[in-house]
């Protein structure tokens, strides 16, 4: 329990919140360690990128991945401490979760050799992939971020009135990116992980009057179950799916995923990179969100039941 707090869903919230920073910094770190490695090799620029661009292109995600180490174990280490480090979290959240739009600003005359038609956008196209994942990872944090709040409090509105806004924006996203891949693939596994997707969304539209409704704890509970197992059903599907491209899916005669030597689109190592800055990217900003979002309406809440059910 948090030291001077005795608002039991409070301190089931600063406790979660101390092991989401806690994961988020070791992602942080194989993160971090993975693109040490691989730019220590190639610190002279090749053939694509400018001497100057290049160096951009290293140095701009690292500085802020050792930012936001250092911060998440701030955070981490001053748990209960929560309106005396909010502002060093958020700094150190902001300037990470925006590099990949700060890179993509340099034009296109600076990081590239060359200034063809056709370099810069191929530059373009490959800067719009790469923030997929950042332009993902920031809806689902801050989704489940709110879904956490007003399970924590379910007395509070605010937060519930966040998912039903957020669901909308996930499954336009969900649709452009199942739209976009889908035609890149062949097989049914991408498919069912955007459908499972959609089944994990829906509900929460479906039951709006209760997810932004004040309720007591035992209503809201009641209430909220088939939601959570449609949610759960929508999961499996997602996570079948996702194993199933992952493992299954070719792409001109080459694996999506695989060891260096069938010369895969994926790499073992690029995409346990992917994953782990998906996950710090989730984790660092549901920590920010409960930072500064919702987390005074846990504390404003007139009854708290004895027991809550952040997950």
């Amino acid at each position: 329990m948090s030291k001077g707090i005795t608002n039991r869903a409070q301190q089931d919230l600063l406790a979660w919140r101390r092991s989401a920073l806690w994961t988020a910094f070791g992602a942080l770190c194989i993160s971090g360690t993975i693109n040490l490695l691989a730019h220590s090799a190639e610190w002279n620029a090749g053939f694509r990128y400018s001497d100057l661009g290049h160096k951009i292109r290293i140095i701009l995600p690292l500085v802020a991945t050792s930012l936001a180490i250092v911060t998440t174990a701030l955070g981490g280490l001053a748990w209960t401490g929560l309106m005396r480090w909010r502002g060093v979290m958020l700094c150190g959240a902001a300037v990470y979760l925006s590099s990949p739009f700060l890179l993509s600003m340099f034009p296109a005359s600076i990081m590239l050799k060359s200034d063809t038609q056709m370099a810069e956008l191929d530059y373009a196209l490959t800067i719009g992939a790469s923030l997929l994942i950042p332009v993902y990872s920031l809806l689902a944090g801050l989704f489940r971020g709110a879904r956490i709040v007003k399970e924590a409090s379910p007395q509070t509105s605010s937060a519930g009135l966040v998912v039903v806004l957020l669901v909308p924006i996930n499954l336009a996203a969900i649709g452009c990116f199942g739209l976009m891949t889908v035609h890149m693939t062949t097989g049914w596994g991408l498919p069912i992980a955007c459908i499972g997707a959609v089944v994990a969304q829906l509900p929460y539209i479906i039951r709006a009057s209760t997810v932004i409704s004040p309720l007591a704890r035992d209503e809201y509970d009641r209430q909220m179950i088939p939601v959570r197992w449609i949610r759960l059903l929508g999961i499996f599907m997602m996570s079948v799916g996702i194993v199933w491209t992952l493992i299954a899916t070719s792409v001109e005669g080459r694996p999506l995923l695989g060891p260096d030597g069938q010369h895969p689109w994926i790499s073992w190592s690029n995409f346990l990179r992917i994953i782990s800055h998906l996950l710090a990217n989730y984790l660092i900003l549901l920590a920010v969100f409960c930072d500064f979002v919702d987390l005074a309406a846990v504390k404003s809440t007139r009854t708290i039941a004895p027991q809550s059910n952040v997950d």
